[in-house]
């Protein structure tokens, strides 16, 4: 049970940390007038763009 717990923990922070990065980037791009439509944390098609069919068409 103790092993269930720190993990647990463990991804709770990495998620946290990660969410804190991104949300840098998307800071940072705003501030140089990048365009941004959408910010999100998933490879997901929320936004309307799969990033999956934007790297296929490149």
């Amino acid at each position: 049970m103790r092993l269930f717990w720190r993990l647990a923990e463990f991804i709770i922070t990495i998620s946290r940390l990660i969410t804190i990065y991104e949300y840098g980037n998307f800071l940072v791009a705003c501030f140089c007038g990048v365009y941004i439509e959408c910010f999100q944390l998933a490879l997901v098609k929320r936004c309307g763009i799969s990033l999956i069919n934007k790297a296929r068409s490149l």
